[in-house]
């Protein structure tokens, strides 16, 4: 009787089902269950605020963290902004202003109060409609502003 190289059927089915079974388990596997993410919370008023603090450290409880103040979104035309963004900033010409930060600057101040890059800086290649990737900085009206460019 001669041999043939090829698997025999039952092999051949065998392995079929095996692959049907693992192809079927790992589609209907869940993805693995972690905490839900809360949403921040505000530490309740009290009368005291030294007895709120004892209360959260009484409780096992860490002080709640800063949470960030929320983004506000400034209403844009077309990819710039509709109105100027003011400063409290004096100036006489355009030069007396710079973008606050060194990436994706949302307002600008007087060359003195603006944060210098550092050596690490490294800003990405995002164009955001509501900085100066898209407005520029300058004098407006004897203040610093993040205005629209001229077209």
């Amino acid at each position: 009787m001669r041999r043939s190289s090829r698997p025999s059927r039952p092999f051949r089915a065998s392995l079929f089902a095996a692959l049907v079974a693992a192809a079927t388990a790992c589609a209907t596997t869940p993805p693995p269950a972690g905490p839900a993410p809360s949403p921040p919370t505000s530490p309740a008023p009290s009368s005291s605020a030294s007895s709120a603090g004892s209360a959260a450290t009484d409780a096992g409880e860490a002080a709640p963290k800063a949470a960030r103040p929320p983004r506000v979104t400034l209403p844009l035309c077309g990819c710039a902004l509709c109105a100027p963004v003011v400063s409290e900033d004096a100036c006489t010409q355009d030069a007396d202003c710079a973008p606050a930060t060194p990436c994706h600057a949302e307002a600008c101040v007087a060359k003195a109060k603006a944060k210098a890059p550092t050596p690490r800086t490294s800003c990405t290649m995002i164009l955001r409609c509501d900085s100066v990737d898209a407005n520029t900085c300058g004098c407006l009206e004897g203040r610093c502003a993040l205005y629209p460019r001229k077209k």
